[in-house]
């Protein structure tokens, strides 16, 4: 039934013209140079595809909703069209939404392929995760849902890792735990002498 849902959004906007021009096209001689420049999104579709041309919508959409936000640059890269950087980028099926930050490894969107979802994604990742709080004062305000509250509407869950300062191996596994779980949950971590008191 997926297919039907596609061919038929494919088909009743076969004519519609999109605003294209609200993402950034990418070529074989501009990817590099404008990932590295910029935090990025970059969508690799690919033009003939019938769910790549369903999604690529959801992602004008998207673009649409974070118009003059500084947030991120959304771009794109028909694979149809640049084979090369698609291989290079390990993008073996189509449609794929990969973030790319400076100093931090690509990280892949693995939701649905709608545009809410899409933009939770972006919002939540636009800070590090986890968050590093500070004091007692700042994870209780991370608790109450006060820290960050342009995020909370974006996510229903939240967690605050507790660790003393000689629990280095907990730290490391929940600053890991942190990354897998980017763009999908808010996660902070505390950790002073103080910790008990929360």
């Amino acid at each position: 039934t997926q297919d039907d849902e596609v061919a038929e959004t494919v088909y009743r906007d076969r004519k519609r013209q999109l605003p294209l021009e609200l993402t950034v096209e990418l070529t074989e001689e501009t990817f590099n140079a404008t990932v590295m420049a910029s935090d990025s999104i970059v969508l690799f579709y690919a033009g003939w595809q019938a769910v790549s041309m369903a999604f690529l919508q959801s992602y004008i959409d998207v673009a649409i909703k974070l118009k003059g936000t500084p947030s991120m640059l959304l771009t794109r890269v028909n694979c149809a069209d640049w084979s090369d950087v698609c291989t290079q980028q390990n993008v073996i099926a189509f449609p794929v939404v990969k973030m790319y930050k400076e100093g931090e490894n690509p990280v892949s969107y693995a939701g649905m392929l709608g545009s809410e979802d899409l933009l939770k994604f972006i919002q939540l990742n636009r800070i590090s995760y986890p968050v590093n709080i500070a004091s007692t004062q700042e994870a209780e305000e991370y608790l109450n849902g006060e820290l960050y509250q342009d995020l909370i509407s974006y996510s229903s869950v939240s967690v605050l890792g507790l660790f003393s300062p000689t629990m280095t191996t907990a730290k490391e596994d929940f600053n890991e735990a942190g990354n897998y779980l980017k763009g999908y949950v808010i996660t902070g971590i505390y950790s002073k002498e103080d910790v008990l008191i929360l």
